[in-house]
Protein backbone atom coordinates (compact mmCIF):
# COMPACT_ATOMS: atom_id res chain seq x y z
CA UNK A 1 0.00 0.00 0.00
CA UNK A 2 1.65 3.12 -1.14
CA UNK A 3 -1.62 5.44 0.07
CA UNK A 4 -1.86 8.42 1.86
CA UNK A 5 -2.69 8.14 5.68
CA UNK A 6 -5.82 8.63 5.18
CA UNK A 7 -6.16 6.11 3.39
CA UNK A 8 -4.37 3.90 5.46
CA UNK A 9 -6.86 4.29 8.27
CA UNK A 10 -9.89 4.05 6.33
CA UNK A 11 -8.33 0.71 5.26
CA UNK A 12 -8.60 -0.45 8.50
CA UNK A 13 -12.50 -0.92 8.46
CA UNK A 14 -12.34 -3.29 5.33
CA UNK A 15 -9.44 -5.07 7.87
CA UNK A 16 -12.45 -5.19 10.40
CA UNK A 17 -14.62 -6.64 7.90
CA UNK A 18 -12.60 -9.14 6.17
CA UNK A 19 -12.12 -10.40 10.55
CA UNK A 20 -15.59 -10.58 10.91
CA UNK A 21 -16.58 -12.76 7.81
CA UNK A 22 -13.63 -14.40 7.52
CA UNK A 23 -12.42 -15.16 10.68
CA UNK A 24 -10.06 -17.87 9.28
CA UNK A 25 -8.28 -16.00 7.30
CA UNK A 26 -5.15 -13.60 8.38
CA UNK A 27 -4.63 -10.69 6.37
CA UNK A 28 -1.00 -9.45 6.32
CA UNK A 29 -0.35 -5.89 4.73
CA UNK A 30 2.84 -4.08 3.24
CA UNK A 31 2.41 -0.51 4.10
CA UNK A 32 4.97 2.37 4.43
CA UNK A 33 6.76 3.49 7.34
CA UNK A 34 5.17 5.68 9.65
CA UNK A 35 2.00 4.86 8.20
CA UNK A 36 2.14 1.20 8.83
CA UNK A 37 1.32 2.27 12.55
CA UNK A 38 -2.08 2.33 11.87
CA UNK A 39 -2.99 -0.88 10.92
CA UNK A 40 -1.68 -3.33 13.65
CA UNK A 41 -4.61 -2.95 15.32
CA UNK A 42 -6.99 -4.65 12.39
CA UNK A 43 -3.83 -6.41 10.70
CA UNK A 44 -2.74 -9.88 11.48
CA UNK A 45 0.70 -8.60 10.50
CA UNK A 46 1.56 -5.87 9.66
CA UNK A 47 5.47 -5.05 6.81
CA UNK A 48 7.46 -2.05 5.73
CA UNK A 49 9.13 -4.14 2.93
CA UNK A 50 8.04 -6.66 0.93
CA UNK A 51 7.99 -9.81 2.84
CA UNK A 52 10.21 -12.00 0.52
CA UNK A 53 10.38 -15.32 1.32
CA UNK A 54 6.95 -15.78 2.46
CA UNK A 55 3.93 -17.87 0.97
CA UNK A 56 0.68 -16.57 0.44
CA UNK A 57 -2.31 -18.29 -0.78
CA UNK A 58 -3.92 -15.01 -2.29
CA UNK A 59 -2.22 -11.72 -2.75
CA UNK A 60 -4.56 -8.71 -3.39
CA UNK A 61 -3.33 -5.50 -4.89
CA UNK A 62 -6.66 -3.42 -4.10
CA UNK A 63 -8.27 -1.21 -5.98
CA UNK A 64 -8.47 2.36 -3.97
CA UNK A 65 -11.38 4.19 -6.34
CA UNK A 66 -12.92 7.30 -5.93
CA UNK A 67 -16.90 6.87 -4.81
CA UNK A 68 -18.68 8.13 -7.57
CA UNK A 69 -21.94 7.27 -6.64
CA UNK A 70 -24.15 6.61 -3.49
CA UNK A 71 -26.15 4.37 -0.92
CA UNK A 72 -29.43 3.78 0.86
CA UNK A 73 -28.11 2.32 3.65
CA UNK A 74 -24.42 3.17 4.02
CA UNK A 75 -21.64 5.67 3.48
CA UNK A 76 -20.24 5.89 -0.27
CA UNK A 77 -16.62 5.60 0.73
CA UNK A 78 -13.57 4.44 -1.18
CA UNK A 79 -13.75 2.23 2.41
CA UNK A 80 -17.23 0.53 1.36
CA UNK A 81 -16.82 0.36 -2.03
CA UNK A 82 -13.61 -2.30 -1.45
CA UNK A 83 -15.82 -3.95 1.14
CA UNK A 84 -18.97 -4.24 -1.36
CA UNK A 85 -17.88 -4.20 -5.04
CA UNK A 86 -14.14 -5.86 -4.27
CA UNK A 87 -14.30 -7.95 -1.93
CA UNK A 88 -18.28 -8.73 -2.22
CA UNK A 89 -18.78 -8.49 1.87
CA UNK A 90 -21.48 -6.96 3.75
CA UNK A 91 -20.97 -3.87 5.22
CA UNK A 92 -21.93 -3.21 8.69
CA UNK A 93 -22.46 -0.22 10.38
CA UNK A 94 -20.31 -0.86 13.25
CA UNK A 95 -17.36 -2.45 11.59
CA UNK A 96 -17.33 1.34 9.82
CA UNK A 97 -14.92 2.69 12.17
CA UNK A 98 -11.09 3.38 12.30
CA UNK A 99 -9.58 1.76 15.04
CA UNK A 100 -5.33 2.43 16.17
CA UNK A 101 -4.00 1.17 19.20
CA UNK A 102 -1.56 3.32 20.55
CA UNK A 103 1.42 1.64 22.49
CA UNK A 104 3.13 2.82 25.57
CA UNK A 105 6.13 4.06 23.78
CA UNK A 106 4.13 6.33 21.83
CA UNK A 107 1.72 7.38 24.47
CA UNK A 108 5.18 8.41 26.50
CA UNK A 109 6.66 10.43 23.65
CA UNK A 110 3.24 11.99 23.34
CA UNK A 111 2.73 12.76 27.51
CA UNK A 112 6.79 14.07 27.44
CA UNK A 113 6.06 16.53 24.32
CA UNK A 114 3.17 17.62 26.01
CA UNK A 115 5.04 18.75 29.61
CA UNK A 116 7.79 20.18 27.55
CA UNK A 117 6.14 22.68 25.41
CA UNK A 118 2.15 23.62 26.31
CA UNK A 119 3.36 22.88 30.25
CA UNK A 120 -0.64 22.84 32.50
CA UNK A 121 -2.32 25.00 29.77
CA UNK A 122 -5.10 23.33 27.50
CA UNK A 123 -4.08 22.86 23.85
CA UNK A 124 -6.40 22.02 20.52
CA UNK A 125 -4.93 20.35 17.71
CA UNK A 126 -5.25 22.43 14.12
CA UNK A 127 -4.70 20.27 11.06
CA UNK A 128 -6.11 22.39 8.40
CA UNK A 129 -3.77 22.37 5.06
CA UNK A 130 -3.86 18.87 3.24
CA UNK A 131 -0.87 17.63 1.52
CA UNK A 132 -3.48 16.82 -1.85
CA UNK A 133 -6.24 18.59 -3.58
CA UNK A 134 -5.87 21.97 -1.23
CA UNK A 135 -8.80 24.18 -2.68
CA UNK A 136 -11.16 21.01 -2.14
CA UNK A 137 -9.59 20.82 1.37
CA UNK A 138 -7.91 23.02 3.17
CA UNK A 139 -9.21 25.63 5.63
CA UNK A 140 -8.49 29.65 4.24
CA UNK A 141 -5.32 31.41 5.84
CA UNK A 142 -8.00 33.87 7.18
CA UNK A 143 -9.93 31.79 8.94
CA UNK A 144 -7.02 29.28 10.33
CA UNK A 145 -5.79 33.25 11.68
CA UNK A 146 -9.13 33.96 13.05
CA UNK A 147 -9.40 30.37 14.90
CA UNK A 148 -5.94 30.90 16.37
CA UNK A 149 -6.62 34.27 17.63
CA UNK A 150 -10.14 33.01 19.17
CA UNK A 151 -7.82 29.61 20.92
CA UNK A 152 -4.88 32.15 22.26
CA UNK A 153 -8.11 34.59 23.67
CA UNK A 154 -9.27 31.80 25.57
CA UNK A 155 -5.55 30.75 26.71
CA UNK A 156 -5.37 27.95 24.75
CA UNK A 157 -2.56 26.94 22.90
CA UNK A 158 -3.16 26.33 18.92
CA UNK A 159 -1.04 22.79 17.86
CA UNK A 160 -0.82 22.73 14.01
CA UNK A 161 -0.16 19.36 12.62
CA UNK A 162 2.37 20.48 9.48
CA UNK A 163 5.21 18.50 8.41
CA UNK A 164 6.13 20.52 6.27
CA UNK A 165 5.86 24.12 8.47
CA UNK A 166 3.90 25.29 5.81
CA UNK A 167 2.22 27.62 8.43
CA UNK A 168 2.91 31.24 8.48
CA UNK A 169 1.12 31.39 11.65
CA UNK A 170 3.18 28.89 13.42
CA UNK A 171 5.64 31.02 16.02
CA UNK A 172 7.40 28.26 18.31
CA UNK A 173 5.99 30.15 21.45
CA UNK A 174 2.24 31.03 21.05
CA UNK A 175 1.58 28.65 18.22
CA UNK A 176 3.03 25.11 18.50
CA UNK A 177 4.51 22.79 15.73
CA UNK A 178 5.98 19.69 16.07
CA UNK A 179 7.00 19.30 12.24
CA UNK A 180 9.63 16.83 10.42
CA UNK A 181 12.85 16.49 13.03
CA UNK A 182 11.37 17.49 15.99
CA UNK A 183 11.56 14.67 19.14
CA UNK A 184 8.02 13.82 19.18
CA UNK A 185 8.79 11.71 16.39
CA UNK A 186 10.13 8.40 16.89
CA UNK A 187 11.91 8.56 13.20
CA UNK A 188 12.67 12.30 12.32
CA UNK A 189 12.25 12.10 8.14
CA UNK A 190 8.83 11.01 8.27
CA UNK A 191 5.43 11.01 10.36
CA UNK A 192 3.63 8.47 12.19
CA UNK A 193 0.06 7.79 12.33
CA UNK A 194 0.10 6.26 15.99
CA UNK A 195 2.11 9.16 17.67
CA UNK A 196 -0.37 11.28 16.12
CA UNK A 197 -3.05 9.54 17.76
CA UNK A 198 -1.06 9.81 21.06
CA UNK A 199 -1.01 13.57 20.94
CA UNK A 200 -4.35 13.76 19.94
CA UNK A 201 -5.91 11.88 22.95
CA UNK A 202 -4.07 14.29 24.86
CA UNK A 203 -5.60 17.17 23.56
CA UNK A 204 -8.99 19.44 24.58
CA UNK A 205 -10.15 19.44 21.55
CA UNK A 206 -9.27 18.24 17.08
CA UNK A 207 -9.79 21.00 14.06
CA UNK A 208 -8.92 18.76 11.15
CA UNK A 209 -9.90 18.64 7.18
CA UNK A 210 -10.39 15.55 4.80
CA UNK A 211 -6.72 13.99 5.56
CA UNK A 212 -5.18 11.59 7.33
CA UNK A 213 -5.26 13.12 10.73
CA UNK A 214 -8.74 14.03 10.53
CA UNK A 215 -9.64 9.67 9.80
CA UNK A 216 -7.01 9.51 13.23
CA UNK A 217 -9.23 12.06 14.70
CA UNK A 218 -11.98 10.01 14.16
CA UNK A 219 -10.23 6.82 15.39
CA UNK A 220 -11.19 4.73 18.52
CA UNK A 221 -7.86 6.13 20.21
CA UNK A 222 -9.67 9.49 20.16
CA UNK A 223 -13.01 8.72 20.85
CA UNK A 224 -13.28 11.07 23.97
CA UNK A 225 -11.76 13.69 22.38
CA UNK A 226 -14.11 15.95 20.65
CA UNK A 227 -13.32 16.27 16.76
CA UNK A 228 -14.53 19.39 14.66
CA UNK A 229 -14.02 18.50 10.60
CA UNK A 230 -14.49 20.82 8.81
CA UNK A 231 -15.77 20.23 4.93
CA UNK A 232 -14.68 22.65 2.11
CA UNK A 233 -14.91 20.91 -1.18
CA UNK A 234 -15.46 17.19 -0.51
CA UNK A 235 -18.27 15.44 0.85
CA UNK A 236 -18.63 13.34 3.68
CA UNK A 237 -20.75 10.53 2.42
CA UNK A 238 -17.59 10.04 -0.05
CA UNK A 239 -15.19 10.89 2.50
CA UNK A 240 -16.15 9.74 6.02
CA UNK A 241 -17.08 6.65 7.77
CA UNK A 242 -18.33 6.38 10.85
CA UNK A 243 -17.18 7.59 13.99
CA UNK A 244 -17.03 6.96 17.77
CA UNK A 245 -19.54 9.41 18.36
CA UNK A 246 -16.90 12.16 18.84
CA UNK A 247 -17.17 14.31 15.37
CA UNK A 248 -19.00 16.44 14.36
CA UNK A 249 -18.93 17.98 10.14
CA UNK A 250 -18.91 21.26 9.35
CA UNK A 251 -20.43 21.55 6.13
CA UNK A 252 -21.22 24.79 4.00
CA UNK A 253 -24.29 25.81 3.16
CA UNK A 254 -24.19 24.07 -0.76
CA UNK A 255 -22.49 21.00 0.50
CA UNK A 256 -25.52 18.58 -1.09
CA UNK A 257 -23.47 20.15 -4.65
CA UNK A 258 -20.66 17.77 -3.95
CA UNK A 259 -22.58 14.57 -3.56
CA UNK A 260 -22.30 12.53 -6.68
CA UNK A 261 -24.70 10.41 -7.58
CA UNK A 262 -28.23 10.65 -6.58
CA UNK A 263 -28.02 14.15 -4.76
CA UNK A 264 -31.16 13.82 -2.76
CA UNK A 265 -30.27 9.91 -1.57
CA UNK A 266 -26.71 11.41 -0.52
CA UNK A 267 -28.26 14.29 1.27
CA UNK A 268 -30.95 12.77 3.24
CA UNK A 269 -28.39 9.62 4.34
CA UNK A 270 -26.16 12.24 5.30
CA UNK A 271 -28.60 14.09 7.40
CA UNK A 272 -29.80 11.05 9.72
CA UNK A 273 -26.24 9.16 9.63
CA UNK A 274 -24.00 12.04 10.49
CA UNK A 275 -23.53 14.67 13.27
CA UNK A 276 -23.17 18.19 11.24
CA UNK A 277 -23.39 21.32 11.18
CA UNK A 278 -23.68 24.00 8.30
CA UNK A 279 -22.09 27.23 7.52
CA UNK A 280 -22.52 30.29 5.30
CA UNK A 281 -18.92 30.89 3.32
CA UNK A 282 -18.94 35.02 4.78
CA UNK A 283 -19.00 34.38 8.32
CA UNK A 284 -17.23 30.59 8.19
CA UNK A 285 -14.61 31.90 10.37
CA UNK A 286 -17.29 32.80 13.33
CA UNK A 287 -19.07 29.91 13.01
CA UNK A 288 -16.09 27.43 12.86
CA UNK A 289 -15.04 29.37 16.42
CA UNK A 290 -18.64 29.16 17.41
CA UNK A 291 -18.64 25.23 17.08
CA UNK A 292 -14.91 25.00 18.35
CA UNK A 293 -16.79 27.04 21.47
CA UNK A 294 -19.39 24.54 22.11
CA UNK A 295 -17.13 21.77 22.02
CA UNK A 296 -14.54 23.36 24.34
CA UNK A 297 -17.05 24.56 27.22
CA UNK A 298 -20.18 22.40 26.31
CA UNK A 299 -22.01 25.38 26.06
CA UNK A 300 -23.53 26.23 29.39
CA UNK A 301 -27.15 25.81 30.15
CA UNK A 302 -29.91 28.23 30.21
CA UNK A 303 -28.46 31.63 32.56
CA UNK A 304 -30.83 30.25 35.18
CA UNK A 305 -33.45 27.70 35.81
CA UNK A 306 -36.27 28.01 37.08
CA UNK A 307 -36.91 24.56 39.00
CA UNK A 308 -35.19 23.68 42.30
CA UNK A 309 -34.47 27.34 42.51
CA UNK A 310 -34.60 29.49 45.85
CA UNK A 311 -37.90 31.33 46.48
CA UNK A 312 -37.51 34.87 44.92
CA UNK A 313 -39.01 37.74 46.93
CA UNK A 314 -37.66 41.13 45.69
CA UNK A 315 -40.39 43.15 44.05
CA UNK A 316 -38.12 45.91 42.80
CA UNK A 317 -34.80 45.95 40.85
CA UNK A 318 -32.44 47.07 43.20
CA UNK A 319 -29.83 45.34 45.26
CA UNK A 320 -32.00 42.40 46.64
CA UNK A 321 -32.99 41.80 43.23
CA UNK A 322 -29.65 41.21 41.70
CA UNK A 323 -28.55 38.94 44.99
CA UNK A 324 -31.42 36.69 44.92
CA UNK A 325 -31.01 36.42 40.88
CA UNK A 326 -27.10 35.23 41.96
CA UNK A 327 -27.95 33.31 44.71
CA UNK A 328 -30.62 31.38 42.04
CA UNK A 329 -28.01 30.75 39.74
CA UNK A 330 -27.78 34.07 37.44
CA UNK A 331 -25.48 36.68 38.12
CA UNK A 332 -26.38 39.22 35.54
CA UNK A 333 -22.38 40.31 35.86
CA UNK A 334 -21.81 37.22 34.03
CA UNK A 335 -20.12 36.53 31.49
CA UNK A 336 -18.98 33.97 28.88
CA UNK A 337 -19.15 31.35 26.47
CA UNK A 338 -23.39 31.53 26.73
CA UNK A 339 -23.14 35.52 25.98
CA UNK A 340 -20.21 35.42 23.24
CA UNK A 341 -22.13 32.56 20.96
CA UNK A 342 -25.46 34.21 21.85
CA UNK A 343 -24.26 37.40 20.52
CA UNK A 344 -22.76 35.82 17.67
CA UNK A 345 -25.84 33.66 16.66
CA UNK A 346 -28.01 37.01 16.36
CA UNK A 347 -25.55 39.41 14.52
CA UNK A 348 -24.33 37.03 12.47
CA UNK A 349 -27.54 35.60 10.73
CA UNK A 350 -29.53 38.81 11.24
CA UNK A 351 -26.50 41.13 9.59
CA UNK A 352 -26.08 43.46 12.22
CA UNK A 353 -22.49 43.94 12.09
CA UNK A 354 -21.70 47.94 12.31
CA UNK A 355 -25.57 47.93 12.89
CA UNK A 356 -27.18 50.39 15.78
CA UNK A 357 -28.70 47.71 18.83
CA UNK A 358 -30.51 48.70 21.52
CA UNK A 359 -30.85 46.25 24.38
CA UNK A 360 -33.76 47.06 26.72
CA UNK A 361 -33.94 45.72 30.00
CA UNK A 362 -30.04 44.90 29.53
CA UNK A 363 -29.27 44.61 33.62
CA UNK A 364 -25.89 44.72 33.91
CA UNK A 365 -24.62 44.56 30.08
CA UNK A 366 -23.32 40.84 30.11
CA UNK A 367 -25.88 40.18 26.70
CA UNK A 368 -24.98 43.76 25.26
CA UNK A 369 -21.46 42.97 25.43
CA UNK A 370 -21.44 39.69 23.68
CA UNK A 371 -23.37 41.51 20.79
CA UNK A 372 -20.87 44.03 20.65
CA UNK A 373 -18.50 41.67 20.61
CA UNK A 374 -19.94 40.11 17.75
CA UNK A 375 -19.42 43.56 15.97
CA UNK A 376 -22.68 45.46 16.19
CA UNK A 377 -23.11 48.95 18.21
CA UNK A 378 -25.10 48.25 21.25
CA UNK A 379 -26.08 49.92 23.29
CA UNK A 380 -28.12 49.53 27.07
CA UNK A 381 -30.62 50.89 29.43
CA UNK A 382 -32.12 49.12 32.50
CA UNK A 383 -34.41 50.90 35.34
CA UNK A 384 -31.89 49.51 37.91
CA UNK A 385 -29.65 52.02 39.06
CA UNK A 386 -27.89 49.08 40.49
CA UNK A 387 -26.96 46.99 37.79
CA UNK A 388 -26.41 49.97 35.69
CA UNK A 389 -23.30 50.54 38.09
CA UNK A 390 -22.23 47.49 38.32
CA UNK A 391 -22.40 46.94 34.36
CA UNK A 392 -20.17 50.34 33.95
CA UNK A 393 -17.55 49.52 36.54
CA UNK A 394 -16.70 45.82 34.89
CA UNK A 395 -17.77 46.65 31.45
CA UNK A 396 -16.15 50.28 31.45
CA UNK A 397 -16.74 51.59 27.33
CA UNK A 398 -19.59 49.60 27.63
CA UNK A 399 -22.44 52.47 27.17
CA UNK A 400 -25.34 51.58 29.48
CA UNK A 401 -28.02 53.97 31.20
CA UNK A 402 -30.56 54.44 33.64
CA UNK A 403 -33.50 54.51 31.50
CA UNK A 404 -37.47 53.34 31.54
CA UNK A 405 -38.45 51.95 28.35
CA UNK A 406 -41.73 53.84 28.12
CA UNK A 407 -40.04 57.15 27.39
CA UNK A 408 -36.87 56.70 26.01
CA UNK A 409 -35.96 60.44 26.06
CA UNK A 410 -32.29 59.65 25.95
CA UNK A 411 -32.69 58.43 21.86
CA UNK A 412 -34.02 60.15 19.00
CA UNK A 413 -37.08 59.07 16.17
CA UNK A 414 -35.35 55.99 13.73
CA UNK A 415 -31.83 55.66 16.23
CA UNK A 416 -31.79 52.01 16.31
CA UNK A 417 -31.67 49.40 13.15
CA UNK A 418 -32.77 46.29 16.18
CA UNK A 419 -34.10 45.92 19.45
CA UNK A 420 -33.11 43.56 21.57
CA UNK A 421 -35.26 42.34 24.91
CA UNK A 422 -34.37 38.93 26.60
CA UNK A 423 -36.73 37.98 29.24
CA UNK A 424 -37.76 41.89 29.69
CA UNK A 425 -41.25 41.93 28.23
CA UNK A 426 -43.01 39.73 31.29
CA UNK A 427 -41.86 42.75 33.78
CA UNK A 428 -43.80 45.53 32.03
CA UNK A 429 -47.04 46.35 33.24
CA UNK A 430 -50.16 45.10 31.15
CA UNK A 431 -51.37 48.78 30.96
CA UNK A 432 -47.77 49.82 30.16
CA UNK A 433 -47.45 47.38 27.16
CA UNK A 434 -49.00 49.64 23.91
CA UNK A 435 -46.91 52.36 25.27
CA UNK A 436 -43.62 50.55 25.42
CA UNK A 437 -44.29 49.42 22.46
CA UNK A 438 -45.19 52.53 20.74
CA UNK A 439 -42.06 53.92 22.03
CA UNK A 440 -39.87 51.06 20.92
CA UNK A 441 -41.19 51.55 17.22
CA UNK A 442 -40.58 55.20 17.52
CA UNK A 443 -36.83 54.59 17.98
CA UNK A 444 -36.93 51.95 15.36
CA UNK A 445 -35.57 52.86 11.70
CA UNK A 446 -37.99 51.77 9.35
CA UNK A 447 -37.36 48.13 8.72
CA UNK A 448 -35.39 47.41 11.74
CA UNK A 449 -36.21 44.81 13.38
CA UNK A 450 -37.53 43.97 17.41
CA UNK A 451 -36.61 40.69 18.90
CA UNK A 452 -37.93 39.24 22.36
CA UNK A 453 -37.44 35.95 24.30
CA UNK A 454 -39.96 36.12 27.40
CA UNK A 455 -42.30 34.00 29.98
CA UNK A 456 -45.60 33.48 28.33
CA UNK A 457 -48.24 31.46 29.91
CA UNK A 458 -48.14 29.05 27.35
CA UNK A 459 -44.48 28.39 28.04
CA UNK A 460 -45.27 27.81 31.81
CA UNK A 461 -48.19 25.24 30.19
CA UNK A 462 -45.60 23.22 28.38
CA UNK A 463 -42.68 23.70 31.24
CA UNK A 464 -45.27 22.92 33.99
CA UNK A 465 -43.92 25.22 35.94
CA UNK A 466 -45.58 26.81 39.10
CA UNK A 467 -46.69 30.68 39.01
CA UNK A 468 -45.96 31.01 43.09
CA UNK A 469 -42.44 30.39 42.57
CA UNK A 470 -41.88 32.36 40.02
CA UNK A 471 -40.18 35.87 40.25
CA UNK A 472 -42.74 38.37 41.43
CA UNK A 473 -41.35 41.16 39.35
CA UNK A 474 -43.55 39.14 35.93
CA UNK A 475 -46.08 41.42 35.90
CA UNK A 476 -47.27 40.48 32.48
CA UNK A 477 -47.34 36.65 31.89
CA UNK A 478 -49.73 36.82 28.91
CA UNK A 479 -50.41 33.63 25.99
CA UNK A 480 -47.88 34.35 23.14
CA UNK A 481 -50.99 35.37 21.34
CA UNK A 482 -52.05 38.20 23.19
CA UNK A 483 -48.45 39.83 22.89
CA UNK A 484 -48.70 39.62 18.71
CA UNK A 485 -51.91 41.35 19.15
CA UNK A 486 -50.42 44.16 21.26
CA UNK A 487 -47.45 44.28 18.03
CA UNK A 488 -50.07 44.24 15.59
CA UNK A 489 -51.70 46.81 16.94
CA UNK A 490 -48.72 49.35 17.46
CA UNK A 491 -48.10 49.11 13.89
CA UNK A 492 -45.26 46.16 13.92
CA UNK A 493 -45.50 43.67 11.20
CA UNK A 494 -44.31 40.01 10.77
CA UNK A 495 -40.52 39.84 10.18
CA UNK A 496 -40.88 37.91 7.00
CA UNK A 497 -40.48 33.94 6.58
CA UNK A 498 -36.92 34.67 4.66
CA UNK A 499 -35.35 36.34 7.54
CA UNK A 500 -37.39 34.04 10.49
CA UNK A 501 -36.28 30.95 8.27
CA UNK A 502 -32.26 32.26 8.32
CA UNK A 503 -32.88 33.15 12.09
CA UNK A 504 -33.75 29.75 12.92
CA UNK A 505 -32.11 27.91 10.73
CA UNK A 506 -28.70 29.40 11.27
CA UNK A 507 -25.80 26.94 12.65
CA UNK A 508 -25.68 27.07 16.47
CA UNK A 509 -29.03 29.06 17.06
CA UNK A 510 -30.05 28.75 20.64
CA UNK A 511 -33.88 27.23 19.50
CA UNK A 512 -31.72 24.33 19.21
CA UNK A 513 -30.98 23.91 22.72
CA UNK A 514 -33.70 25.90 24.71
CA UNK A 515 -37.63 26.00 24.58
CA UNK A 516 -38.42 29.45 24.34
CA UNK A 517 -41.36 31.51 23.26
CA UNK A 518 -39.99 34.58 21.15
CA UNK A 519 -41.33 37.29 18.32
CA UNK A 520 -38.98 38.52 15.49
CA UNK A 521 -40.99 41.32 14.29
CA UNK A 522 -40.48 44.65 11.41
CA UNK A 523 -40.82 48.33 11.48
CA UNK A 524 -42.18 48.94 8.12
CA UNK A 525 -40.98 51.18 5.51
CA UNK A 526 -41.78 54.58 4.66
CA UNK A 527 -42.32 53.58 0.91
CA UNK A 528 -41.18 50.65 -1.64
CA UNK A 529 -38.21 52.95 -2.59
CA UNK A 530 -36.87 52.86 1.15
CA UNK A 531 -37.17 49.47 1.56
CA UNK A 532 -34.55 48.79 -1.15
Amino acid sequence: MAWAEGDTVQFTAVLAHLRHHRPAVESHVVSSRGKHTCLTATAHAVYTEEPYGLKFDRTITHRWDEPMQVYLDCPSTKATLCIRDMLRLPVVHDLLRYRIDVGEDAHQRAATWVDENVGGRRFVIVHYQGDCNPMQKNIPEHVANYLFDFLLGHEITPVVLDWNRRSRHVDGQRILCPGRGDRLWPDPDRGDGETIAALMALASLTVTVDSGPGKIAASSACAGVPNVAVWVGHHPVHYADMDYGNVTHLVPTSHDQHIRGDRRTGREYFEQAYRHRVYYPDVFERQLCQLVAEKLYDVPEQPMATDNTPKLKATSFGVQYYEEHKVAGLDYLGHGEWQVQYGCWIVDSLGLVGQNVLDIGCACGSIALGLTKAGAKVYGIDLSNHMIGLGKEKFPGLPLAVCDAVSMHLYGDATFDFIHANQVAEHWREELVPLILREIFRVTKPGGLFFAVLDTEDLFQRQKRDREREDPTNHCIKPLAWWLDQLAECGWLPAGSEVVERFRGWPGNYFDNYDWDWWLVRKPYVDKTEAK
